[in-house]
């Protein structure tokens, strides 16, 4: 049982332990609002303004579910397609083929460390 419970209390006090430092953090270096806001101004925030938020994430979520089922539902089409039509697998697996081939690590470091 004890484990059990620290399973969950260290992260919890780690990201209690994080806050406290970034609160502190704001305070002693009189760092700007707009800048880098406290924890205590994002929590506040929150409950004043949730509303607007809720809107947001509202739209967001449907956005991500309409791109998954879409993305989905493509894939799945061109899989069927291609395991069912020698002329559209002959077609396409090249492609496939040709884009394994293609190195990913420059794309990678262009994207994230530019």
């Amino acid at each position: 049982m004890k484990k059990e419970i620290s399973i969950y209390l260290l992260p919890a006090g780690f990201f209690l332990f994080i806050m406290l430092l970034w609160e502190m953090f704001v305070s002693v270096f009189s760092i700007p609002l707009y800048l880098l806001p406290a924890p205590s101004d994002v929590l506040i925030f929150f409950v004043k303004r949730g509303h607007i938020l809720s809107v947001h994430i509202g739209v967001t979520l449907f956005e991500v579910l309409a791109g998954f089922s879409l993305g989905a539902v493509v894939g799945i089409s061109l899989a069927i397609t291609v395991v069912y039509s020698k002329f559209v697998e002959r077609a396409i697996f090249p492609l496939g083929e040709v884009n394994k081939m293609i190195e990913r690590k420059p794309q990678l470091y262009y994207f994230y460390w530019r």
